[in-house]
């Protein structure tokens, strides 16, 4: 079963360890997210970055077809720039 060492079943539909599998599956998140961003800002190769900003879109509701105006990207980028100054402030 996804995010476990057993078979439905051999124990892996008891729901303790479907919630165990769920966490472990949610602890991959972040690690997952830095080498998303890593390889966005970091790679030459158009096609791995296409692929990559494509899933974060993807995930992040900006499904193909979506358009997003100039204005709506700087008002978005403001937005994320004070949010980030304010995070840094508060610490």
């Amino acid at each position: 079963m996804q995010g476990q060492n057993v078979c439905r079943v051999h124990g892996g539909a008891a729901p303790q360890n479907k919630d165990k599998a769920r966490l472990r599956l949610f602890d991959l998140v972040d690690p997952s997210l830095t080498r998303l961003a890593r390889l966005i800002a970091t790679t030459n190769d158009e096609q791995v970055l296409l692929k990559a900003v494509n899933s974060v879109l993807d995930r992040t509701g900006y499904q193909r077809g979506y358009q997003i105006t100039i204005e709506d990207a700087r008002a978005m980028l403001a937005e994320r720039l004070t949010a980030a100054q304010e995070h840094e402030d508060t610490q």
